[in-house]
């Protein structure tokens, strides 16, 4: 199957090798001409234990390809995964333009029917207007073309490529336009999956994150209890 991925960070980088890892062909874009430069020529902006590996060999096979064309990416992807960055904006919520932008890229290029997979951390509620956004880029192209909106938010173990292979469980929502097709996204990964509307996994993003932002300080915290050494 043909992937492309938007984002060549820790998420879009480490999706790529895996996707790529489970048989499928992939894409990977992103708008820092230098760190596409870089994994073109073989050093990858990131460390992540095995992901080297996976990403040259994968290279020199010609099934993984990095670039900044953004418009033959998304012709050659039939699913095309969103995980570029999110950084908080000035009130402490999450900056959706390069989410949004990827979008609207997508609907301005996209040739024929594409499955849009949001993996990007986002609030609940953006895959509707992500959904919105491809749209009005086909609307301005006067194109009709059927799309799909996916959620799929990924949840990584220290952004370990093993955890996004061999995952505990898989959340996935989607919007009713069109069939995801399921060959070879997941068929590598023993996990419990759970599908649903497409609002679905993003709270279960969000409460995933609360959990470990609570029980890792807890966890440093005892680590460094203070010890009695005897009675005075």
């Amino acid at each position: 199957m043909k992937v492309c991925v938007f984002g060549a960070g820790y998420v879009g980088l480490v999706t790529a090798a895996c996707m790529v890892e489970m048989g499928n062909s992939v894409f990977c874009v992103d708008i820092d001409a230098a760190r596409i430069a870089g994994l073109q020529s073989g050093h990858l902006p990131i460390h992540e234990p095995g992901l080297a590996e996976m990403v040259l060999r994968n290279a020199q096979a010609n099934r993984l390809h990095f670039t900044t064309d953004a418009a033959s990416a998304v012709v050659y992807g039939t699913i095309v995964f969103t995980a570029v960055g999110t950084p908080a904006a000035q009130d402490g919520s999450a900056d959706l333009a390069h989410v949004l932008a990827a979008a609207a890229t997508i609907g301005g290029h996209m040739l024929e029917c594409k499955f849009i997979v949001n993996k990007s951390t986002v609030p609940v509620g953006t895959a509707e207007r992500v959904r919105l956004a491809a749209a009005d880029a086909l609307r301005r192209r006067t194109a009709l073309l059927p799309f799909a909106v996916v959620s799929n938010l990924e949840f990584l173990k220290e952004a370990r490529p093993s955890s996004s292979r061999r995952g505990r469980r898989c959340a996935a929502g989607r919007d009713g336009v069109a069939p995801v097709p399921q060959p070879r996204l997941r068929a590598a990964a023993q996990v419990d999956a759970h599908a649903g509307a497409v609002r679905r996994p993003q709270p279960v993003r969000a409460a995933g994150g609360g959990y470990v932002g609570v029980r890792v300080p807890g966890h440093r915290a005892g680590q460094h209890r203070p010890v009695a050494c005897g009675r005075r």
